[in-house]
């Protein structure tokens, strides 16, 4: 059986705690993705997202500063959503992840498939 979830808009980064196992296997298209987008200006961006100035800002500096190889953080802990709140994974022991690593994948637009323990940023 697999569970399935889809990422949360807030994300944190934990490289102090645990380290991931692998990066994403669709991380070369995740790089890809990224170039794309640094391509883009910020208004470009706005109008893609369809967001407000604020959150276009803080996304564009973001994507400026993003490393895809570097201080990564497991996905599993590096995402706040509500799911990922009452999973608490920032308390499970290694057998707990063990069985998120076999059970559980997270669907990302911009990762593509994820294993909990594959390092995001």
């Amino acid at each position: 059986m697999k569970i399935i979830l889809s990422p949360a808009k807030k994300m944190i980064v934990d490289i102090d705690n645990l380290a991931p196992v692998e990066l994403p296997v669709y991380i070369d298209k995740t790089a890809e993705v990224l170039n794309w987008m640094k391509s883009k200006s910020k208004e470009e961006l706005k109008a893609i997202w369809k967001c407000n100035d604020k959150i276009a800002e803080q996304n564009f500096n973001r994507l400026e500063n993003m490393d895809l190889y570097n201080r990564l953080t497991p996905a599993v802990l590096a995402y706040e959503g509500i799911a990922f709140q009452y999973m608490a994974p920032s308390v499970f022991e290694i057998q707990q992840f063990e069985y998120l690593q076999n059970h559980l994948r997270i669907l990302s637009a911009f990762y593509g498939i994820l294993k909990p323990m594959d390092g995001v940023t």
